[in-house]
């Protein structure tokens, strides 16, 4: 299996769009029934933009334990459809308030009523033309704007380098700055077509969102193929609109047969808990103007759109045009509206009497609610109960029995210490991540970024529940490694620096930048080395309290600035004056204190407690 995936990133291989039944396999048991998906139609890079509107249909066919399947080319001139409105990011062009302004002071301003939040869809729908006109004048064929900023500005740079010129600069600095606009543009409306948020830094890596962005068009685009009830086929565009309104229509006017509207002493009666009159009071008091400008703008920017195809985004920017409609229309929504509540845990004591008093419950739930809960999709998992019970049980209820350990929320329900097989899914899920082959577009900045946002949050979401062991950790810090240094390709061998003791670079810094010293003993001030270098000892105060040494033969442990002894650093706890004390240089190592230093009594405590520090190293070494 690894080496299947390990082909498939090589080849750029994904999995082509399709539809049919959930499951492409079935071993056809009755007693131990297994379906899986094992078939899959995959494509490279230069079919997935060439063949974009291809697909794939898997049917039954037959006999056979496999579906087969059927791939279809839209390779037809079709006339290009009118795609429906969605924000882009326009926020950064200096038409965008204006625009808004002007359309928005045309409109009647909204105040509280039962129709006020339908106003506000109309006032936005209203501006949609508008904010399309505005987005094909300035973002039309924005590739191609910005491929030929880029080559201007090649071409003004290399008129500076050939007659140097405050004008030629000038010229130089415009053409820099219009395909910067560009450039970060262009950035942002690919991240939000990509919907990767993580990527918060600005890779500057817009090949690997138009893919990402393309992956998605290609697994969320509606087929030209949608099946009836009947059984029958639609492939016209004016059939799947047809069919897609009849079964949203049916699904959200459903009303079961014995529906029966709930009054208040019929769920005081379900429900014996009651609230505080404290509480009460907060459930109905209004909501504030600031708490609705307070949950707008904590939410992200980047968040999918609605149906109305507007961003968080969009109402965060125009906020001080269209905050005041927004909040008359939110408050008039819980002022006039109703907000149903469907969610539900049920636990169990294990007994079947319990198991019916359960079902009861959903029972006048679905008739209260009009929501019916499938038993048979249902499955139950039972510990610490007798084999005679569990057999009642499913033979009395149609559950599915399930077996544990079992996922819940991404993480696994266990009874016993975590195995190697319990935290393997993790492991996988992160190498998956990593290893996609879109991945290689990355730069190593952007790797970074992926490893800080999406590895880690992967990994704090299963610690927050469990205590990973060491294994577990210190593979996917094996993993991280490999793709920082190497990409999709995670050769753990790839390290840019070694740190070993015969690593080069180690080497040279200590003969160059080191030389007798110690690492902590340069000054911050220092004109030697690199500005990376000079980076590394500006950040010594944060490593000092997670840095100490292990003496050996105290042959690379400095005496003075290195933490060998239960005293901490000697340097910092004598200071300069330690040196003539002492008697001990400030260039000496553990190795060359032991062998040339003679015990001496001082009136100053804290220099006898050294001295006893360093007869005990003495006692160790002659002792080994």
């Amino acid at each position: 299996m690894r080496d299947f995936q390990e082909l498939t990133r090589y080849c750029a291989l994904t999995d082509m769009g399709s539809h049919g039944p959930m499951f492409t396999w079935c071993n056809k048991r009755e007693g131990d029934l297994i379906c899986k998906k094992l078939d899959w139609v995959l494509i490279n890079d230069v079919a997935l933009h060439g063949l974009g509107r291809a697909y794939s249909v898997f049917e039954p066919g037959g006999c056979s334990d496999h579906l087969r399947c059927r791939i279809h080319f839209d390779i037809e001139n079709k006339q290009k459809k009118r795609k429906p409105f969605k924000f882009t990011n326009v926020i950064a062009m200096d038409e965008f308030l204006p625009t808004v302004e002007e359309y928005w002071r045309e409109t009647d301003q909204l105040f509280h009523s039962t129709s006020a939040l339908y106003r506000l869809g109309k006032k936005l729908k209203g501006l949609k033309p508008a904010l399309r006109s505005l987005s094909k004048d300035k973002l039309g064929q924005l590739h191609k704007q910005t491929k030929e900023a880029l080559l201007l500005l090649c071409d003004r740079h290399g008129e500076t380098l050939m007659n140097p010129s405050s004008e030629a600069m000038r010229r130089e600095c415009e053409a820099l700055e219009k395909w910067q606009k560009l450039a970060d543009i262009e950035e942002e409306v690919f991240k939000q077509k990509s919907k990767m948020h993580w990527l918060e830094a600005g890779d500057r890596n817009n090949k690997f969102f138009h893919n990402a962005a393309k992956i998605r068009e290609v697994m969320n685009a509606i087929r030209e193929e949608v099946v009836c009830p009947d059984g029958s086929i639609v492939t016209t565009e004016e059939d799947i609109k047809k069919e897609a309104e009849r079964f949203f229509a049916e699904m959200l006017t459903h009303r079961p047969l014995d529906y029966e509207m709930p009054n208040v002493e019929s769920l005081q009666d379900l429900l014996q808990f009651r609230c505080s009159e404290e509480d009460c009071e907060n459930l109905i008091r209004d909501v504030s103007a600031e708490e609705v400008k307070e949950v707008i703008f904590k939410m992200p920017s980047n968040k999918s759109p609605g149906p109305d195809g507007y961003t968080v985004e969009f109402f965060k920017a125009a906020w001080p045009i269209i905050g005041n409609d927004v909040v008359v229309a939110v408050q008039s929504f819980f002022i006039k509206g109703f907000l149903p509540k469907d969610d539900i845990m049920v636990f169990t004591d294990g007994q079947k009497r319990s198991v019916e008093g359960i079902l009861k419950v959903f029972e006048k739930f679905e008739k209260l609610s009009g929501l019916k809960i499938s038993l048979e999709k249902s499955t139950l998992y039972m510990a610490g109960i007798s084999a005679n019970n569990q057999n009642a049980i499913l033979e009395n209820f149609p559950f599915e029995a399930g077996q544990l350990p079992v996922r819940y929320l991404g993480l696994p329900l266990l009874t016993k210490k975590m195995t190697v097989a319990d935290y393997l899914s993790l492991m996988e899920k992160v190498r998956t991540r990593m290893c996609d082959w879109n991945g290689r577009f990355l730069s190593y900045v952007g790797r970074l970024q992926l490893i800080k946002s999406v590895i880690m949050s992967l990994t704090n979401f299963s610690l927050s529940a469990f205590r990973l062991p060491r294994q577990c950790l210190s593979g996917i810090e094996k993993l991280c490694a490999g793709f920082l240094w190497s990409g999709p390709g995670l050769n753990m061998k790839k390290s840019k620096v070694g740190w070993a003791e015969n690593s080069l670079w180690v080497k040279w810094v200590q003969q160059y930048l080191i030389r007798k010293g110690s690492f902590w003993s340069i000054k911050e001030t220092t004109t030697v080395g690199s500005w990376m270098w000079k980076k590394i000892l500006k950040t010594r105060d944060s490593a000092r309290r997670f840095h100490r040494m292990e003496v050996k033969n105290g042959e690379t442990t400095s005496f003075w600035y290195d933490h060998w002894c239960n005293m901490g650093r000697l340097r910092d706890l004598l200071g300069a004056r330690g040196f003539m004390d002492l008697g001990i240089p400030g260039n000496s190592t553990v190795a060359e204190a032991i062998q040339k230093h003679r015990r001496r009594r001082h009136r100053v405590v804290i220099l006898n407690r050294v001295e006893e520090e360093i007869e005990k190293i003495k006692s160790a070494n002659n002792g080994a």
